[in-house]
């Protein structure tokens, strides 16, 4: 979800921290999904989001192909893909995909 919208924003404060700018921005902005944390679940949260967003993470559009087998830079090394289609797919579509990484080609 975080990286199929441009309109998030996560904050992770310390506990005490003054979070009035944050509220009235949040109260302003009706098609931006704000959430936050505060404290030692801000400080969990953080570690895992920084290894979400940095590392692990990406909707990678593969596009359609006429041929059986289609080849995909990747935007890192690391990545892995899973099997699962993020766009929208219709019961009588009979396609099917599986997704295998060697470096970084999928």
């Amino acid at each position: 979800f975080l990286h199929q919208s441009s309109l998030v924003v996560l904050g992770f404060f310390p506990t005490g921290f003054d979070k009035s700018a944050v509220v009235k921005s949040a109260r302003h902005f009706d098609n931006v999904l704000f959430a936050e944390s505060e404290g030692e679940l801000s400080e969990r949260l953080l570690t895992h989001f920084e290894k979400f967003a940095r590392l692990d993470c990406d909707i990678v559009d593969v596009g359609t192909s006429q041929d059986p087998k289609k080849d995909l830079s990747l935007p890192r090394t690391g990545m892995s893909c899973a099997n699962t289609p993020h766009n929208p797919q219709k019961a009588d579509w009979p396609d099917t995909f599986s997704a295998v990484v060697a470096q970084n080609t999928l």
